[in-house]
């Protein structure tokens, strides 16, 4: 009975340290000074990358064609293609990757093709201060939230929760992309995906 106690007692007094930490890097991010990138146009050069998990020649292929479809043009180095594990290479080769795309002054933006798993790992690979010294839009999801979140922490670049190369752009996520990325429109608020009921079958 006192080991269980104790247990509980450790579990609470960790629990609180914890959430002591939350609001301490929430405190952190309110003083940061925040990196505004610049918009994007028509013509504009998107970096692609794979910070997570490998990508497939289809995957790649999708992604090219969904961004040239959109009046970018697409650029990527041939590491993406790298295959380590589950991975798109080692975790210093993808922040070598991610870290060329911030210096390559031609590179107007940087999308990942995917998400999956090991952004997290390649974190300490990642040079903030090129980042700071370069600042562009990023734009990613799923497991590339940590990718975003780490960036925004080290350097105050505001970075964008958005789809990735291989997202479906249908008409709803290529407005509200080029709302956000592309027309300089104040205070833009994004609305949730109207659903039709009768798309939803109830089954009973």
């Amino acid at each position: 009975m006192k080991t269980l106690k104790l247990i509980i007692y450790f579990m609470i007094l960790f629990g609180l340290m914890s959430c002591s930490s939350i609001d301490s890097s929430f405190k952190n991010f309110e003083s940061l000074q925040k990196i505004k990138p610049k918009r994007l146009k028509q013509g504009d050069t998107i970096g692609l990358v794979s910070p997570a998990s490998y990508v497939t020649d289809a995957q790649l292929l999708e992604s090219k064609t969904n961004l040239e479809n959109l009046g970018f043009r697409v650029k990527y180095n041939e590491r993406i293609k790298d295959k380590y594990g589950y991975l798109a290479g080692s975790d210093s080769a993808r922040a070598e990757d991610l870290n060329s795309m911030f210096a390559d002054k031609n590179i107007d933006a940087i999308m990942a093709v995917r998400g999956g798993y090991g952004c997290a790992r390649m974190l300490d690979f990642i040079d903030y201060n090129l980042i700071k010294k370069n600042p562009k839009i990023i734009i990613g999801y799923s497991d590339i939230t940590s990718l975003l979140y780490a960036i925004y922490s080290k350097t105050g670049l505001v970075c964008f929760h958005g789809p990735v190369g291989t997202s479906t752009f249908n008409d709803y996520s290529i407005s509200n992309t080029k709302n956000i990325l592309m027309d300089a429109t104040p205070n833009y608020e994004m609305k949730n995906l109207y659903m039709d009921s009768d798309q939803i079958e109830i089954i009973k």
